[in-house]
């Protein structure tokens, strides 16, 4: 149990897997306090990239479908054929929760889910616009991935299990439309860390993970909390 939750503070982030120490994120929650959605969204992000369940529920369902657990199950035993019955049980009662015992289930936010009885049966993904400072996270944590600066919103849309992240538009399920709106707004506040080009035609977006990290983006929002 232990070295699972070891395993889930540095998928989410919160602990450098370099160091093993805290990263800024801890420091959001120590001020924003435990319950903040904005934080639990940069967990979301960092699951989205670094935990193969998570990674594999966001790029294989949809937005506003309802999935039995039992459907869950199948679907991954038929993706990863290796993994054991005991294992997949296991990964998703954890999935579960912290579903719902953290703002990710709260009602309107990242995943609905129904109840049988006191066991959770059915789990929906949600679309959510997703703070501003969640999006610049995500995107510097895409180009730390990637080892890449500059991106379209088409290739942002354009994410399965196999690629090398989840950008923030497929892990909240924002419009194109409403993505490229939160990006101007983000150039306008910040432009020294993000540029778009948006005009004639163009969908791009470029960043400087050469100057700023996603501990940068981290301790805006504790400066703006």
């Amino acid at each position: 149990m232990v070295e699972a939750a070891s395993a889930w503070f540095q998928q989410a982030e919160l602990v450098s897997n370099k160091t093993k120490k805290p990263t800024a994120l801890v420091e959001f929650f120590r001020k924003a306090g435990g319950d903040s959605m904005v934080g639990w969204e940069l967990i979301w992000m960092g699951l989205a990239n670094n935990a193969i369940l998570i990674k594999w529920f966001i790029t294989s369902t949809l937005i506003g479908e309802l999935y039995s657990i039992d459907k869950l199950t199948n679907m991954l035993k038929v993706d990863y054929p290796q993994l054991g019955d005991s294992t997949i049980k296991g990964g998703l009662a954890a999935f579960k929760d912290m579903t719902t015992k953290s703002p990710i289930g709260a009602e309107g936010n990242i995943i609905t889910y129904e109840m049988k009885g006191k066991t959770v049966s059915s789990l929906m993904r949600l679309a959510k616009e997703g703070h501003p400072l969640t999006v610049l996270y995500g995107l510097y944590l895409n180009a730390r991935l990637s080892d890449k600066s500059t991106f379209t919103v088409t290739g942002l849309m354009d994410v399965d299990m196999d690629s090398v992240y989840v950008s923030p538009i497929v892990a909240f399920g924002i419009p194109s439309g409403e993505f490229k709106r939160i990006c101007e707004g983000l150039h306008s506040r910040y432009p020294d860390y993000i540029a778009t080009t948006f005009t004639h035609g163009n969908d791009e977006i470029r960043i400087y993970p050469d100057k700023f990290t996603t501990e940068d983006i981290i301790k805006i929002a504790i400066q703006e909390d």
